[in-house]
């Protein structure tokens, strides 16, 4: 996830797509304030299946960085 010093410094909510197989699911995540670049977001139960069919995690990786 891509977002701005100012975002960082103040929480947001993104939407983000996320391709999983032929289709593709879109969640709603929110960040924290206060968050840094290389800071990961676990979103519990939204990852791929484990071989004991429970959902795993789905991790993403926050990457703060000026928009121009």
């Amino acid at each position: 996830i891509h977002i701005t010093p100012y975002e960082a410094a103040g929480g947001v909510n993104k939407i983000v797509n996320i391709p999983r197989g032929f289709y593709n699911r879109m969640y709603k995540v929110s960040i924290p304030p206060g968050a840094w670049d290389g800071m990961i977001l676990r979103l519990k139960g939204l990852g791929k299946p484990t071989p004991d069919l429970r959902n795993g995690d789905l991790l993403l990786k926050v990457i703060v960085k000026q928009p121009w």
